[in-house]
């Protein structure tokens, strides 16, 4: 079986949850996913340990990537076949014409349902108590530039502090409950299944998330779109394709 075929039957079928029928007298095809070790982009993980993928004639090369934009590098250069990236790293892709798609949804938020999924975390003996208590500090993230920085900025700003004093680096999110623990940085901006490693030493001071998602047009229910499995070249640029890329790029 073809890659690409394979990588349309794991994106009709077993990543979206349906029934797959087994392909037969031929062997499995190789489809290389990259996902980030979050809970958001777990169902791969499940599928494989349970046996979907193979039963779907699919031999399905999970890779961990840290953050969604290298994702989105590898999507480009054809190192994997389909990837794992937020809402925000698409766009950015889009906007310069790389011709990622989305194939299928990934993560989602649903108040009240996933509203503690990220969180603002701080050491268990830290002084800060609110946002402005973190003006000046270091707070760790996963990746810059993104929806795992933006969040805690805003929050940070919408609730009596200054995120233009703060610091963020960049620390893949397995490391981010050492690097509290020791106090090489004041906050951290971190997902599960990371948050309950981090609360060990730790405490939640926020859920950042909420302070985007409220004001945005499902404010009555607060709802947004995180992340989504994309993969590349199956659209002209969004230039050539508005309809298909509204709102993305915005």
């Amino acid at each position: 079986m073809k890659r690409g075929a394979a990588s349309a039957l794991l994106l009709g079928g077993v990543a979206l949850g349906t029934t797959a029928l087994p392909v037969r007298g031929q062997s499995a095809a190789t489809v290389r996913l990259a996902l980030v070790p979050t809970e958001n982009a777990a169902e791969a993980f499940y599928a494989k340990e349970l046996g979907l993928f193979a039963k779907a004639g699919l031999d399905v090369d999970i890779q961990t990537i840290q953050t969604a934009p290298a994702i989105a590098a590898a999507l480009a250069s054809n190192a994997v076949d389909i990837g794992y990236t937020t809402v925000d790293t698409l766009a950015v892709v889009r906007s310069k014409n790389v011709p990622l798609v989305i194939v299928a949804p990934g993560g989602e938020y649903l108040f009240p349902t996933t509203a503690r999924i990220a969180a603002l975390v701080v050491p268990v003996d830290s002084s800060v108590q609110q946002a402005r208590d973190l003006d000046g500090k270091v707070i760790g993230t996963a990746a810059l530039h993104g929806l795992a920085e933006t969040s805690p900025r805003m929050w940070m700003d919408q609730n009596g502090g200054d995120s233009t004093t703060v610091k963020f680096v960049e620390i893949p999110f397995p490391a981010i409950p050492a690097a509290l623990e020791a106090h090489r940085i004041d906050a951290a901006f971190i997902t599960e299944p990371f948050i309950n490693l981090a609360a060990k030493s730790g405490r939640v001071l926020a859920y950042p998330w909420q302070t985007i998602v409220r004001f945005g047009p499902t404010r009555a229910r607060p709802q947004a779109p995180i992340s989504s499995l994309n993969t590349r070249g199956l659209l002209p640029p969004s230039s050539s394709s508005p309809h298909r890329t509204k709102g993305l790029a915005a």
